[in-house]
């Protein structure tokens, strides 16, 4: 046959030397299928196990025995197999082994002597892969490979094609697939994430609430201030015009009683001047009038006509501004009297003292409304703290709760990390418990515990469970086997190994503790480990658990010799297998002489048996917290309903607040009417009073004598001036001069006069010092209330939302609903300031909650 017809890496021709059962035996396969046929124990497998060993395969793989000197033929001591690969285009590829019983064994690659490591380098160049199951299957790693995933398949499927395009398209995919799940988690974290951000942000809105609290207790506060502030200003204001009033009282008297005194004063100086200067006015005339002669100059008779007219023409401009203001005065009267009587028609009948009296009784209601909004204000913030704390509370338990039912026991997170296809099987059998008539216990590995911590222990109960049967699951029930291989198996593709009671192999009949005193053992191997029922007899059953001694001490001269001959009773082994300290010893009969053989190797350490032998398999209980979080959750219903109930107080508190704020406010815009009206009244009357009593004491023909009078006076004054200094009329002057005198003292000189003018001066005196008193008073209280003024503007900036000094409508509306007594205002102050203590700092978070509200 041609070897173009054979493909690249295709067995043209095996050769083996001592394997096994064959001395030497040479075979040429063909390019398709070869069969192997023959009787048990001909030796079919040795063929397929030479193959194997030849391509660089181990021997546990294979599963036929754990060293490379068991494949040696008894009695030699060296063993070979040699295969012959086509290869298309090129020469034959050689690959040989040559196996020893001195633990050393050499490969050839075409006739040269090669590492163990370029050996298989060179053999996977030819795309020869032995521990791939899909590509080499021996009948021991049946099990494993009914149970490979799709997913395994495929990959060894595509590594037996050799493109390896292939494979890292399929490891990218794999990846890609890894990157879609970890991205599902993201998201699944992003949403949670959410979820306590909207928790948060509920928070930070209850937050807000109590920010708005505050700050309406600050703006009640300081408008509390301001009023206050305001009623004392107005107050000095009101003790100004009252000062200001009696000022102008003391100032009128002061008039009154100089129009009374003046007259009198000056007749009273005429007739003092010319009663005491009336002698000496006689003897010293010519001296006097020669004196004057000589004073007055050519100057005095030319200013002196200018001067008289300039003082004429004053008066007389005075004269006609009387007259003006008389008028004015006259047009002022009318025009006040039909203001009053205007006002008069305005006028209700409103009883404002009663209205006064009802308005004050709303004020009290109005406070007792405001301190129980007030109180139960402060009951809301109380339960919405208290709210919060439980909020916090049931998160922290609900998510340790969470952590403890996400955890995973020791048996679980091993699985899970080392062996996925047994912990997705007892997943799907926690799913489907529902389904199954009985208990299914597995892997097998993993229901074993060990009695004691002793690692040789678990070592030996793991070497004596096959690989393939560690993970292996047993049934109780017959039916449940059916319901897993065709649900899980097939449809599920978790492809396990299942097995029942009811298929197990062949049971032992020997009696342990007999066993034991017949091998002088403390011990047999299923004295070691505790499982359920079902998985120990299975194990006793299918390896002979309860037939395998367990010795403390190595076995070494005389103490190997005794275990020897009781293994080996009359020349037949009935204990194939023993453990004696780290070292296990089997024993065979030789089919040549039945003679006893013996081999001896340490134990191997079994990892899985010894971390599950530590391993916690128990998760921690969640009752506790899970009955904790039914107390909180009734907590919170319970505060929920509080809270709902003070909610509804304070809505019936701030409605009763305004509804009596709206009563208040309409009365008080009545009364404020009435009081207006009445106040413009009384003030018109007044002024209309002071009028008439002007207008009745000014007589324009009076004014029009006394101004002729004074002008005639000042004309005679200066026309006897101008005659002192004229020659021939100083005679006629003087003796005229002296008459007026002497007639002016005989009709001025009554007592009664005297006595008038006295007391009149007097009272302008008094009257003079309290009005200087009074107006020292009246400045200093003025200067005092301009001051107040400016810090009643600054009180104004302070009012949170206020701008350019003035008061927001909301701040407004609040201000006038204030009470108008200072007792009142510091009461308030007091109780608002009291709260904002009470209240304490806000959170600072509530910038994120505003800055979070923006973006949503």
């Amino acid at each position: 046959m041609a070897m173009e017809e054979f493909p690249r890496g295709t067995i043209t021709k095996i050769e083996l030397h001592n394997f096994m059962t064959y001395d030497h035996v040479i075979s040429w396969p063909g390019p398709k299928i070869n069969f192997i046929l023959g009787r048990n124990g001909s030796g079919k497998s040795s063929v397929v196990c030479a193959i194997a060993l030849c391509c660089g395969s181990s021997p546990s793989f294979i599963g036929r025995s754990s060293t490379l000197q068991d494949f040696i033929k008894h009695g030699q001591q060296t063993a070979s197999v040699e295969l012959t690969l086509s290869n298309p285009g090129g020469a034959p590829v050689v690959i040989r082994r040559i196996l020893r019983r001195s633990k050393s064994n050499d490969c050839f690659f075409n006739g040269k002597l090669v590492k163990m490591e370029e050996y298989l380098e060179k053999i996977k160049e030819m795309n020869i892969m032995t521990d791939n199951l899909v590509q080499f299957l021996p009948q021991e790693r049946v099990i494993d490979f009914s149970l490979m995933s799709p997913v395994q398949l495929l990959e060894n499927t595509e590594k037996t094609i050799g493109e390896l395009n292939l494979t890292k398209l399929h490891r990218e995919l794999i990846e890609k697939g890894n990157q879609w799940e970890n991205a599902g988690q993201e998201i699944e974290r992003l949403r949670r994430a959410l979820g306590e951000a909207q928790d948060k942000l509920v928070q930070l809105k209850q937050d807000v609430e109590a920010l708005d609290v505050r700050e309406d207790i600050v703006i009640q506060m300081r408008l509390a201030a301001l009023r206050k502030d305001r009623l004392e200003i107005l107050k000095q204001q009101a003790d100004l015009r009252l000062a200001k009033g009696v000022l102008e009282n003391l100032l009128a008297g002061l008039e009154a009683s100089s129009a009374i005194v003046v007259p009198f004063q000056k007749q009273m100086v005429k007739g003092k001047v010319a009663s005491n200067n009336a002698t000496r006015a006689l003897l010293e005339a010519k001296r006097e009038i020669e004196a004057e002669k000589n004073r007055f100059d050519s100057a005095f008779f030319e200013s002196e006509p200018d001067n008289l007219q300039k003082e004429n023409a004053h008066d007389l401009g005075v004269l006609k501004g009387s007259k003006k203001g008389h008028e004015d005065r006259l047009t002022k009267v009318k025009n006040f009297q039909t203001a009053i009587q205007n006002l008069e028609t305005q006028r209700t009948d409103t009883d404002v003292p009663a209205l006064k009296a009802i308005v004050l009784g709303l004020q009290q209601e109005q406070i007792q409304a405001k301190k129980q909004s007030e109180a139960a204000n402060a009951r809301k913030l109380q339960t919405l703290s208290e709210r919060r704390q439980l909020d916090d509370k049931l998160q922290s338990t609900m998510m340790e709760i969470a952590r403890i039912e996400n955890s995973e026991d020791g048996l679980t997170k091993y699985l899970k990390e080392h062996d996925n296809l047994s912990y997705r099987a007892r997943e799907w059998l926690k799913q489907n418990a529902a389904k199954l008539r009985g208990t299914v216990h597995g892997p097998i590995y993993a229901e074993i515990r060990m009695k004691t911590q002793d690692k040789r222990h678990a070592d030996i109960v793991g070497i004596n469970i096959p690989p393939a049967f560690q993970t292996m699951f047993i049934c109780e029930e017959e039916a449940d086997l059916d319901l897993i291989l065709k649900e899980m198996v097939q449809q599920a593709s978790i492809r396990i190994p299942v097995r029942s009671m009811a298929r197990g192999t062949r049971q032992s009949f020997i009696d342990p503790n007999a066993f034991k005193q017949r091998m002088e053992c403390p011990a047999v191997v299923s004295d070691l480990f505790d499982a359920p029922d079902a998985v120990k007899r299975f194990l006793n059953n299918k390896f002979r658990m309860e037939n395998i001694p367990v010795y403390d001490q190595s076995m070494d001269g005389a103490g190997f010799d005794r275990l020897k001959n009781i293994v080996a009773n009359g020349g037949q082994v009935i204990v194939p297998i023993v453990f004696a300290g780290p070292t296990i010893y089997k024993f065979r009969t030789t089919r040549m002489n039945s003679n006893i053989a013996s081999s001896s190797q340490p134990i191997t350490e079994q990892r899985a048996m010894r971390e599950l032998m530590t391993a916690n398999r128990e998760k921690p209980d969640v009752a506790p917290l899970t009955a904790a979080l039914d107390q909180l959750r009734n907590a919170l219903e319970e505060l929920k309903t509080v809270e709902q109930t003070v909610t509804e107080q304070v809505a019936a508190a701030q409605s009763k607040f305004a509804q009596v704020s709206a009563q208040i406010q309409a009365h008080k815009g009545t009364i404020a009417d009435a009081e207006k009206i009445s106040n413009r009244i009384r003030t018109n009357t007044e002024e209309l009073r002071k009028l008439e009593a002007a207008v009745q004491a000014f007589s324009i023909e009076a004014e029009q004598e006394k101004t002729a009078a004074k002008i005639r006076e000042r004309n005679l004054k200066s026309w006897k001036k101008i005659r002192l200094n004229s020659a021939g009329a100083t005679t006629r002057n003087l003796d005229k001069t002296i008459n007026l005198t002497i007639g002016y003292m005989k009709s001025h000189t009554e007592s009664r006069d005297r006595r008038l003018l006295k007391t009149n001066l007097t009272k302008m005196w008094t009257d003079w010092l309290q009005y200087r008193t009074g107006m020292v008073d009246y400045q200093r209280d003025f200067r005092r209330m301009m001051d107040n003024l400016t810090g009643h503007v600054h009180l104004i900036r302070d009012v949170p939302g206020s701008s350019n000094g003035r008061l927001s409508a909301d701040a407004l509306k609040l201000y006038l609903e204030l009470p108008a007594t200072i007792p009142q205002l510091d009461a308030i102050h007091k109780s608002k300031r009291n709260q904002l203590n009470a209240a304490g700092d806000v959170n600072e978070n509530v910038n994120l909650y505003l800055l979070i509200s923006a973006k949503l």
